[in-house]
């Protein structure tokens, strides 16, 4: 899943080889704080996707004329 807990650490490490390899620290450490703000709402909230959802959009609830092609 593209927005599970993981990948924010993902970003954590690109950001920290990033910053070791001194290329643009302000601007990576700029980016660094918010994404460290983001994974702890993420991780207090614990957000639930759409097919978790009764009813939710899942594929099989999408209708046929919303469907991707």
């Amino acid at each position: 899943m593209g927005d599970s807990p993981g990948i924010y650490g993902r970003w954590h490490a690109f950001v920290r080889a990033a910053i070791s390899y001194d290329i643009n620290v302000n601007d990576w450490l700029t980016i660094d704080k918010p994404l460290a703000v983001a994974y702890m709402i993420h991780h207090k909230v614990t957000p639930k996707q759409s097919f978790e959802f009764l009813g939710g959009d899942s594929p099989e609830n999408i209708p046929p004329k919303q469907k991707q092609s």
